[in-house]
C-alpha cells in the first residue's frame, strides 16, 4: 500500500522561509511503521510538484492534503483536481486547519472524497484498512465525506497521546533542499530545522484557529523522549539550530 501527501504552496511567490512540512511528517510516521509507503511532495520546495504528485500516484492508493486557510486551498485544489481527473477512482482526502474547521465546505468540492479532521494518525491508520476492506468509513472517527450526494460527519475523534506515535520520519524529505531554499532566499547560513515536542494549545486565544480546531487540548512529548530525538537530529545533520514550532 502507498499513500502520498501533498503540502501545497503557501504563497504565491513562495518568498517565506520554509520549514518541514511536520503536518504530513507526522501522519507519514504510524503508516510507515505499519509497512505503507509513504511518498511526500512539497510544493514549496519542488517547481514541478504537479507532475511528481502525478507520477507518484500512478502506483498509489490515496493522496493526502494538508491545507491550512488561504492561498493553500487554492493549491491544494488544483493538484487535487489533476489526480482526479486521471485517477478518478482514487481517494483524495484533505486535513489540516481549514478542512478541520470547515469540513462540510471542503468535502463539497467535486475534487475532493474526505476530510480528516483534527488529529490524523490514527485516522490515517485507519484509512489503510479501510482501503484492506477492514473498516468502513461509518466506523472512522473524525471523517467528514460525502456518501449518496450527501454530507456524513463521523463522531469527532478523542486525541490520542503524541508519545505513542514514532518520531517524525525527517529522512521522507531532503533537508538539505530547506536548508538550501532558506540560504538563497532570506541569507540564513545557520543549519536549522523546526521541530514539533507537543500537540495542541490548552488556551484561547482570540486570533487562533487552535482552540476551534482542537478544544485547547494539548499532549507534550516525554522530556526523555524530546531530548533524544532533538540530539539525533543534530547529530544526523549537523544542524547548529533547533527551532520548536510548539
Amino acid at each position: 500500500m502507498k499513500f502520498v501527501f501533498f503540502f501545497p504552496l503557501t504563497n504565491a511567490n513562495n518568498g517565506h522561509k520554509v520549514s518541514p512540512p511536520l503536518s504530513v511528517l507526522a501522519c507519514a510516521a504510524p503508516l510507515m511503521r505499519d509497512g505503507i509507503d509513504v511518498v511526500v511532495v512539497d510544493a514549496r520546495i519542488e517547481p514541478d510538484y504537479e507532475r511528481m504528485v502525478l507520477e507518484a500516484m500512478a502506483d498509489a492508493d490515496l493522496l493526502g492534503v494538508s491545507s491550512m486557510t488561504g492561498y493553500q486551498i487554492a493549491d491544494g485544489l488544483k493538484v487535487s483536481a489533476a489526480v482526479k481527473a486521471k485517477f478518478p477512482d482514487k481517494p483524495v482526502v484533505w486535513g489540516g486547519y481549514h478542512p478541520s474547521l470547515l469540513a462540510g465546505q471542503t468535502v463539497n468540492d467535486p475534487n475532493i472524497d474526505i476530510v480528516a479532521r483534527g488529529q490524523g494518525e490514527v485516522t490515517c491508520l485507519e484509512l489503510a484498512r479501510w482501503l484492506k476492506g477492514e473498516m468502513a468509513l461509518e466506523e472512522i472517527n473524525g471523517l467528514t465525506f460525502k456518501r449518496d450526494g450527501e454530507i456524513v460527519n463521523n463522531p469527532e475523534r478523542a486525541v490520542t497521546d503524541i508519545n505513542e506515535f514514532p518520531a517524525m520520519p525527517y529522512d521522507l524529505i531532503d533537508l538539505e533542499k530547506y536548508l538550501e531554499f532558506n540560504r538563497r532566499h532570506h541569507n540564513d547560513n545557520r543549519r536549522a530545522i523546526n521541530y514539533v515536542s507537543s500537540f495542541g494549545c490548552p488556551h484561547a486565544c482570540g486570533f487562533c484557529s487552535n482552540p476551534e480546531a482542537y478544544g485547547r487540548k494539548w499532549k507534550g512529548l516525554a522530556a526523555e523522549r524530546v531530548v533524544a530525538e532533538v540530539t539525533g537530529l543534530v547529530e544526523r545533520y549537523n544542524l547548529e539550530r533547533v527551532y520548536f514550532d510548539d
